[in-house]
């Protein structure tokens, strides 16, 4: 069985300094030329680390953010044809009681550009879109939306395994409308998913995982497409020994 080490980890509360909440709920990273941004879900300013994970390192501040929401964000992506980043807002009314997702769009130095709703109904504002990656297919930006919930769905048909569900999305006129859908393996016995990856032709995921004695894993799942269908997959599980 092949393992994967862990080389090092550190608290982000520690890389940044003192003077940050310690309750910093990250949700999401991008690595870009050699540094990682950080993304939180409970604050708006997007975390710029150096990649020695070192409290003194020079490149380790907040970038300030003064405009669009404030809260509620769960991925970040990156576009490298527009030199653009999106950060996702899981879920937001939307009127008539619907709720979708919405992205941000920053540039290059990650200043807010301009926001735009993810064109697909979900059914709560804290079950919705949960990972989020960037691909391109004939010349055209496309951003993959990973369903928290199995079959994009809520309660407890959002935790029978084996619907994992990523929506796919084109930028339209007024927002990104919703062009196609990928079924995940039913063999994946994930209760929701968590985050999303692509590079070519193979996506990768992740989500904690718990076996019927209660121990929970985080497991990584990784899928190899071949004319549009799935030729490999694989499943890696990482817990503290």
């Amino acid at each position: 069985m092949e393992q994967l080490l862990l080389l090092h980890e550190a608290k982000i509360h520690d890389i940044l300094g003192r003077h940050v909440d310690p309750r910093l709920e990250a949700s999401g990273v991008l690595a870009k030329d050699g540094v990682f941004y950080v993304i939180f879900d409970n604050l708006a300013d997007i975390a710029r680390l150096g990649s020695r994970l070192s409290s003194d390192d020079t490149e380790n501040h907040l970038i300030p953010q003064e405009h669009g929401h404030r809260r509620g964000f769960e991925d970040i992506a990156y576009d490298y044809l527009s030199n653009r980043s999106y950060v996702l807002i899981e879920s937001l009314p939307r009127g008539g009681g619907r709720f979708m997702a919405k992205v941000q769009e920053y540039d290059e130095s990650f200043r807010y550009q301009s926001d735009a709703w993810l064109d697909f109904p979900l059914q709560r504002p804290n079950k919705g879109l949960e990972g989020l990656t960037c691909v391109h297919r004939d010349g055209e930006t496309h951003l993959l939306g990973l369903c928290e919930g199995n079959k994009c769905k809520a309660g407890t048909a959002g935790r029978t395994p084996g619907g994992g569900r990523i929506q796919v999305f084109r930028r339209g006129q007024n927002h990104w409308d919703r062009v196609g859908r990928i079924r995940l393996p039913t063999t994946l016995s994930f209760e929701d998913y968590s985050s999303i990856a692509a590079d070519g032709d193979r996506i990768a995921f992740t989500q904690a995982c718990a076996y019927p004695d209660g121990m929970k894993v985080l497991c990584m799942a990784s899928c190899d497409l071949a004319g549009g269908k799935i030729a490999r997959q694989t499943v890696v599980q990482a817990w503290d020994e």
